[in-house]
């Protein structure tokens, strides 16, 4: 009965011992306290390993920790559906496709298209609609940017801002652009545009180029001489 009282303070098999008792003697008990020490579950020679697992750059890709976090990235990562309309390749020249390419439902031929005229003192945008219907414009002017600053970067990019916001309160995402002119704020209009959220799917150089001679040169001043070679 001692035997069996030292045998109960094992938590898990005290049931198991008691239940045993009642249908062998001492002997055949005690040999089976031997066979369950020498089972895994009560050997303490078999160090312990502690794994830890590692979050970011230092989780092993080949290991468990690794494959885990490639699994919560993927799980976590957000698709947007307009970036996969997107095409990953640029043409320099529309083809026989473009008008008919859809950007967001949209045909090419019938998006929105803003017009910038660019003097030298100043900057315009118009914006207008595939059939000619005035939708916004804008200019440096409107801003506070006065006199020459109207032809500056930085009024150039907080006018194509302002006007990337009103398109994009109007519905318009996708847009083309022309180019008309050269000044200061060429490019910083075209980042603002885009600043405010706009794709502009198409850029259009409509610069007036005159190959002929539109207005006859200055007379020579009197007493030019031409220079010495």
């Amino acid at each position: 009965m001692a035997l069996l009282k030292n045998f109960s303070r094992l938590g898990i098999y005290s049931k198991d011992l008691f239940s045993v008792g009642n249908r062998f003697n001492v002997g055949q008990i005690y040999n089976l306290t031997r066979q369950l020490s020498s089972t895994q579950y009560l050997r303490k020679e078999e160090p312990l390993e502690a794994v830890t697992i590692l979050k970011g750059a230092k989780a092993k890709v080949g290991g468990s920790a690794g494959r885990n976090s490639e699994k919560v990235e993927t799980e976590l990562e957000v698709v947007d559906i307009d970036a996969l309309q997107e095409t990953d390749t640029f043409q320099i020249f529309p083809d026989e496709t473009t008008p008919d390419t859809l950007y967001n439902g949209i045909k090419f031929s019938e998006l929105p298209y803003v017009n910038i005229r660019m003097h030298k003192n100043n900057t315009k945008l118009i914006a207008r609609t595939w059939d000619q219907k005035l939708i916004f414009s804008n200019t440096p002017s409107m801003h506070g940017f006065i006199n020459a600053k109207k032809r500056t970067a930085v009024g150039g990019q907080v006018a194509g801002s302002m006007m990337g916001q009103k398109l994009r309160g109007y519905g318009h995402k996708y847009i083309r652009v022309r180019l008309n002119g050269f000044n200061l704020a060429r490019e910083s209009v075209l980042k603002g545009i885009t600043q405010a959220g706009l794709v502009i799917v198409a850029i259009q150089d409509a610069t007036t180029v005159h190959w002929d001679w539109p207005q006859r040169a200055r007379r020579r001043p009197s007493g030019w001489k031409p220079p010495r070679l």
